[in-house]
């Protein structure tokens, strides 16, 4: 995690958790874990998505966006860490992230799966130091021809530019195309420390 978001974190996730009594983090062992990031007193929350994007997590992410709104807490941003994990889940909280307009934001590492919910943001931000990575769609006995067709159709309707949906479906996982920084400037991808 990017030093200045885990400190901001840790500090805010406490103190969030323990005076609001806000959900914050749930997790089975090998799912990503979702936690709240509160700017201070002032402005609207981080959801900060970390790990492997397994069974579940959909549903989760989406409950906790509840629970906020319940609270009367807006979400602003969705901040990634994370090498993607399975299409379907990455695709449902893509799809949550593009209808509510959030904004994302690449922390360190999002790749397969977690580019998904990165482009799907209403504006896409990242760290200078972060890598951003794309790949075919896979499954246990190997490529998926149509799981790829299916994420390249999601890129396009996200407004991924033509040449990094091509770099995703020519990159065989598991092996992982990174962008470079003429693909991160087609994405209009802003920059922050």
């Amino acid at each position: 995690m990017h030093p200045t978001i885990s400190r901001v974190w840790r500090a805010g996730l406490a103190a969030l958790c323990g005076a609001a009594g806000v959900l914050c983090a749930w997790a089975p062992a090998s799912a990503a874990t979702f936690s709240v990031l509160e700017p201070g007193r002032r402005g609207p929350l981080a959801v900060v998505i970390q790990g492997k994007i397994d069974t579940g997590d959909s549903l989760r992410f989406a409950e906790l966006l509840i629970r906020l709104d319940e609270s009367r807490r807006r979400v602003g941003l969705v901040a990634l860490d994370s090498p993607g994990g399975f299409l379907g889940e990455s695709l449902a909280i893509a799809e949550t992230v593009r209808r509510r307009g959030l904004p994302t934001y690449v922390v360190d590492t999002c790749a397969s799966g977690c580019f998904m919910i990165f482009a799907a943001g209403s504006r896409r931000l990242a760290s200078r130091t972060a890598r951003i990575g794309v790949h075919t769609a896979f499954t246990s006995r190997g490529s998926s021809d149509k799981g790829t067709a299916i994420m390249a159709s999601y890129a396009v309707k996200y407004g991924v530019p033509v040449g990094v949906v091509a770099k995703m479906m020519g990159t065989a996982a598991p092996e992982i195309a990174w962008l470079n920084r003429s693909d991160i400037k087609a994405m209009h991808v802003t920059a922050t420390r």
